[in-house]
């Protein structure tokens, strides 16, 4: 069973995104024509793209893991994490536009007195939160 937060007035919850980070590379294929190679003698597993384009690779040699048994996912930062988030209290009207009630599910935090509830849909999408509270940082992970 998941644990419910109940969302209090004082909370601060996720409403809005900035600063999401994009894919490493607009286009990247989910997954790789050839997800293993041999080269060398050494067994590499295609680990998706770098900054610059090229192909990044896992090297699995003498792995006590066979790498087919790998599911192929949809590479490097496909997923954007939420850089610089926008909350508002629960009465604001951008909370209920959203869809968020007392009922939704959210990970909670708080630190230093402030409470922050992201919604289990956005962090479903997202994944990871980057954020911060009286300098702190902080990653809320899903």
């Amino acid at each position: 069973m998941r644990p419910l937060l109940t969302i209090l007035a004082a909370t601060l919850v996720l409403v809005g995104l900035s600063g999401c980070a994009g894919p490493a590379e607009p286009g990247t294929p989910s997954v790789h024509n050839r997800p293993i190679v041999e080269k060398d003698g050494r067994t590499l597993l295609w680990a998706g793209k770098t900054d610059d384009g090229e192909d990044e690779w896992f090297d699995m040699t003498g792995s006590l893991i066979d790498p087919s048994q790998f599911q192929f996912g949809i590479g490097r930062d496909t997923i954007a994490s939420i850089d610089a988030p926008r909350f508002a209290t629960f009465d604001d009207p951008r909370v209920a536009a959203g869809g968020i009630t007392r009922q939704t599910f959210v990970l909670g935090v708080s630190i230093d007195g402030v409470a922050r509830a992201y919604p289990e849909d956005i962090m479903s999408r997202h994944e990871v939160v980057n954020d911060e509270i009286a300098g702190k940082p902080y990653a809320v992970i899903w």
